[in-house]
């Protein structure tokens, strides 16, 4: 479908309140395999690869305009507002920014390690984004896919194959790769880290309904102190620092992550003085 303009591809399953599966940069809608069947048999569970990755069109720009844009172009499109967002990462800062200038189309939120609360960003991400250094150290091929995936995370036994070979495919795209790229080096900084345009923290004070902060205590990407920077900020967030995780939670220890945001949105999207879902 088309949602701003942009040919979107995306999954769906499922009935009920509308949910929104949002990956992070580099990543793409597979990402949220172990939290599809968790979710689905409750929600109707809608899985997007946000513009420029997987399958998606790349867009002509960066910016927050291009990215909220999309994604509140994508929720009317797919006829899910108000949505509850469940956001990784990049996704996070997306789904936090269209909360903040869509009000309307955004009824709960759960980031997960996102970005857009502190200049703090691991040194792997700053060196991607030198100029020509970062085509040449962020990898392609399956087995250099998996040892990047495996730096972000605390453990490696939650990796699959199936998982390897789908980001592979993807990653040997140019325009998607150049997007990444262009993406990435809008965000982060060598020397300064996360850049201005990506900070949202000033801004948290403004959200007015009911979020959930999930972070992996030992992310090397974004420190797990930046969780309490969200928790100090949005009124009434709820905050789960997850232990023996790294930058991908909902990967890494998914049965977890999946309780946490089931009873989460079952709280949040149950009106007061009605018994819970038996679900």
């Amino acid at each position: 479908m088309t949602a701003d303009g942009l040919r979107t591809r995306y999954w769906e399953i499922g009935e009920g309140p509308p949910v929104i599966l949002l990956h992070g940069i580099g990543a793409h809608a597979g990402f949220w395999r172990a939290s599809i069947p968790a979710l689905s048999d409750t929600y109707r569970v809608i899985v997007p690869d946000l513009c420029g990755s997987g399958r998606s069109e790349v867009p002509r720009e960066v910016s927050r305009a291009v990215f909220v844009g999309w994604l509140a172009g994508f929720i009317d499109a797919v006829g899910a507002s108000p949505a509850s967002l469940v956001a990784s990462s990049m996704g996070g800062a997306i789904a936090l920014a269209a909360a903040l200038d869509h009000r309307e189309k955004v009824q709960t939120l759960i980031l997960v390690d996102p970005v857009g609360l502190g200049r703090s960003v691991g040194y792997a991400f700053r060196v991607a984004s030198i100029p020509i250094v970062g085509e040449l150290v962020v990898p392609s091929d399956a087995k250099g896919i998996r040892r990047q995936l495996l730096r972000l995370s605390y453990d490696d036994d939650w990796l699959s194959d199936d998982l390897t070979a789908e980001t592979e495919e993807l990653a040997r795209d140019r325009e998607h790769r150049r997007f990444f790229f262009k993406s990435l080096r809008w965000g982060v900084s060598c020397i300064r880290g996360m850049r201005p345009s990506t900070l949202l923290a000033d801004e948290l004070r403004n959200l007015s309904i009911p979020v959930l902060v999930v972070w992996g205590r030992h992310d090397g990407v974004f420190p797990v102190k930046l969780a309490k920077v969200a928790a100090e900020r949005i009124r009434g967030a709820d905050l789960v620092v997850m232990d023996r995780c790294g930058h991908m939670p909902h990967l890494e220890r998914p049965e977890e992550f999946n309780a946490h945001v089931r009873r989460f949105l079952q709280s949040a999207l149950t009106p007061s003085g009605t018994p819970p879902s038996p679900n």
